[in-house]
Formats: C-alpha cells, sequence, structure tokens
C-alpha cells in the first residue's frame, strides 16, 4: 500500500471511530423512544393474540418508526456534513480557491447531496428495524419454546429490542448457563467481569450454585453489555458509510459547482490489505480490489462507493485526476 492510500485509511478510521460515539447515542435514544410507545399491557394483549406480525406492525407503524429513528437521521446528517467538508481539503488547489476557504463552499440543499444522504439515512434505519423484527420475533419464539404466558413475554420484550435476533438467544443462553451451573458462562467475552469472583466460585458447585437474584442481576448486565456493543457496532458501520459518503459528496459539490472536471476523475476501489478483507473484495477476476473507473460510474459489483452492497465493508474509493 502506497503512502497515500495508507494515510486514507488512517483518516478514515480514525473519523469513523470520531463519529461512532454520537451515532451510538443516537441509536440508543431511537430504540429507547421505540420501546416506550406501548405499554406492558398493550404488548402483553399483542402478544396473547397470536399474531406476531400484527404486533409489529402496531410497533414499528410508519409514523412511530419515524418518529423514533428520527435522531438517527439527525446524526446521519451530521456525520455526512462534516466529513464532506473536511474531504474538500483533497480537493485540487484550483477548486480550493474557488470554493474559499475549505469546507464553506459545500451546499447541503444540493438535490444530489439530499439524495445521497437519504439514501444512506433509509439503509441505516432499515438495517435497524429489521433487527427489531428479528429480535421480537426470537423473544416470542424463546417465550413460546419455554411456555412462559404472554404478561411476563410482555415484561421482557422491552429490554430485547435494542438486540439482533442472535444477540436475544445469547443473552436467553447465557442466562440458563447461570442458572443450571454451567462454567462456560464464564467464556462469554460480554459478561460483567466484577462477578467473576462469585462465578468462578459458584458455578459448577454440587449443592449450591446461584441464586434467583444473583441469576437476575448477572443477566442484567451481560444484557446491558450485549446492549452497548450492539449499539456501537450499528453505529460504527453507519459512521464508515458516513465517511465515504463525505468524501464522495466532496468531490461531487467541485463537479457541480464546475470547478472540478468529471471527465478526468477517476476512482479505485482499494481495500485494508490485512487478513480482514471479505475473499471476494480481495483481488480480480473474482474480487474488485484495484478496479478502476470514472468517478460518476459503478464498480462492476453496482456500487457507486465499496460497501454500498455489503455490511461493514472496510474497502474505500481512492479518487484521482485521470
Amino acid at each position: 500500500m502506497t503512502p497515500t492510500r495508507r494515510a486514507l485509511f488512517a483518516r478514515v478510521s480514525r473519523e469513523t471511530a470520531r463519529l461512532t460515539p454520537d451515532i451510538a447515542r443516537a441509536i440508543l435514544r431511537a430504540f429507547a423512544l421505540l420501546a416506550s410507545e406501548m405499554s406492558e399491557a398493550q404488548l402483553a394483549e399483542a402478544i396473547a393474540s397470536g399474531s406476531v406480525e400484527r404486533l409489529l406492525t402496531r410497533l414499528l407503524a410508519p409514523e412511530i418508526e419515524a418518529r423514533a429513528f428520527y435522531p438517527v437521521r439527525e446524526a446521519i446528517r451530521r456525520s455526512v456534513g462534516r466529513e464532506t467538508r473536511l474531504f474538500q481539503r483533497d480537493l485540487p488547489r484550483r477548486a480550493q480557491a474557488v470554493t474559499g476557504t475549505v469546507g464553506i463552499g459545500f451546499d447541503i440543499l444540493n438535490p444530489k447531496v439530499i439524495d445521497a444522504i437519504r439514501t444512506l439515512e433509509t439503509r441505516v434505519i432499515a438495517t435497524l428495524s429489521e433487527s427489531v423484527r428479528g429480535a421480537v420475533r426470537a423473544h416470542i419464539e424463546l417465550g413460546l419454546e419455554r411456555g412462559v404466558g404472554p404478561r411476563a413475554m410482555a415484561r421482557g420484550l422491552r429490554a430485547v429490542i435494542p438486540l439482533a435476533p442472535n444477540q436475544v438467544r445469547a443473552v436467553a443462553n447465557f442466562e440458563r448457563m447461570l442458572r443450571e451451573g454451567d462454567r462456560a458462562a464464564l467464556t462469554r467475552a460480554l459478561r460483567d467481569h466484577r462477578f467473576d469472583r462469585t462465578l468462578d466460585r459458584l458455578l459448577g458447585v454440587r449443592g449450591e450454585g446461584l441464586s434467583a437474584e444473583q441469576v437476575k442481576r448477572m443477566t442484567d448486565a451481560y444484557r446491558r453489555n450485549m446492549v452497548a456493543f450492539s449499539a456501537e457496532t450499528n453505529a460504527r458501520t453507519a459512521a464508515l458509510n458516513s465517511v465515504k459518503l463525505g468524501q464522495r459528496l466532496s468531490w461531487q459539490d467541485a463537479i457541480d459547482r464546475g470547478v472540478v472536471d468529471s471527465g478526468s476523475l477517476m476512482k479505485r476501489w482499494v481495500n485494508v490489505g490485512d487478513d480482514r478483507v471479505r475473499d471476494e473484495h480481495l483481488a480480480q477476476p473474482v474480487g474488485v480490489a484495484g478496479e478502476t473507473v470514472p468517478f460518476e460510474e459503478t464498480y462492476s459489483t453496482g456500487e457507486m462507493e465499496p460497501g454500498d452492497l455489503a455490511y461493514n465493508c472496510r474497502c474505500l474509493s481512492f479518487v484521482f485526476a485521470g
């Protein structure tokens, strides 16, 4: 990897880390707003009706979804605006001279800018909404498997809304390990380590074991850690995509102002080059690493930017004059 590309990846990594906490807070706030939309009695009634889809339709009605996820949209807009201004430093000096002080020339009301940001917001929120749907389904399925009644299911439903379906089952498995005295609970990375001494002393000890109160306290702590982890994971992906979009919009804005000739711009798909790169992104002809196309055209994957169609893709476009 050339020094220039290494610097680009380092900058993107720094900016992603800078944006992630703000977006994570917005995601957690959105889930809290969503969880407060229905009372426990309403949730129990909906569960008792036997139709999970009817419950989800009510919980994620368009007006509720729009209100709940508004903080996420705002966080993404702030992030993209910041990154677009930041990446204007990469514009040719002539373009910077025309726009004046770097960042002042960016037009947030440009229809192309609005559409691009809206597309990213929609993609992020669709992912979060689908996660909520999966979490609710997984929670109710677990309740039915255990023979739990609607009211008991309703009591725990709000707590799982911020989790992915597999995380709902992970929390349930952790609780089962604690109840059954399974020492595998000590291998769960997101457990609250403050309880390790107690777990090490009591798990697997015949005739003793954890009390119901201890199981609840440790499970709740594990769930909270899982919620924070889930929010950060989703936020980091949204932040990374915001950085990538900011890079693209900085050049697009200069093109629209006529200070950069789009016909002279090219972009090259580049990957980080470590052992975490997806197989399909590694090399031609299987992947697209190194593929070069005109700035305003898509790559052979159909993506305008790396990661448009892949979750948490760290590949980037390297933009240069052809």
